[in-house]
């Protein structure tokens, strides 16, 4: 897996405000990061589904700067093993397709 791999959609809140999803083939579900709910300037990294790593729990002054944080986190991270067996299924399925 390369950095290639990792997808970068930036889209706003409901309030105007930015919000960058960042999904990678290393894990099922993608991680967001937005404003954080405490009214100051702060920044936060969530996954979207199931608890965040504690590597990337607290707050980010920037978006930049938790971007970075969690790429950083990707890069060094191992491949779960629901991504795996879903790569596996997909990797199975394109070899039956070209086989046939």
């Amino acid at each position: 897996m390369t950095m290639e791999d990792i997808k970068r959609e930036e889209t706003f809140d409901n309030e105007g405000r930015p919000v960058v999803i960042i999904s990678s083939p290393k894990f099922k579900e993608p991680f967001v990061i937005s404003k954080a709910p405490n009214g100051f300037i702060f920044y936060q990294i969530r996954h979207s589904k199931g608890t965040t790593a504690e590597e990337l729990t607290g707050s980010y002054t920037g978006l930049k700067e938790a971007e970075k944080a969690l790429l950083r986190y990707i890069s060094k991270a191992k491949e779960t093993i629901a991504a795996r067996r879903e790569n596996f299924a997909a990797q199975r399925a394109e070899r039956k397709k070209q086989n046939a």
